[in-house]
């Protein structure tokens, strides 16, 4: 399990492990997210519990198929190019 490239604290206590992940091409993005993101996802959940969400900001050529596996681990993905996205979702951990 490695470091992530930023810890977020959300609005509900939780923290947001955010990896940011550039790639290439199709193949790459398989290294990318399935041996690192997620591997190390399973890592901090294991460690920590559900306090952590695991997340990754994306740029570049992904497959959607290794998009759609990690989202199942549960990651959650976010593309570099629409940041708004990541900023609305920690909007939403505000309680009402």
């Amino acid at each position: 399990m490695d470091r992530c490239d930023f810890v977020i604290g959300l609005w509900n206590n939780r923290l947001l492990a955010i990896e940011c992940k550039s790639s290439n091409s199709g193949i790459n993005s398989r290294k990318r997210l399935n041996k690192e993101v997620v591997k190390n996802a399973g890592g901090w959940t294991g460690s920590f519990g559900n306090i952590v969400v695991p997340g990754a900001v994306l740029r570049g050529v992904f497959k959607p198929q290794y998009v759609a596996d990690a989202q199942a681990k549960p990651v959650a993905i976010f593309w570099g190019h629409r940041l708004q996205d990541l900023a609305h979702f920690i909007r939403a951990t505000k309680r009402a």
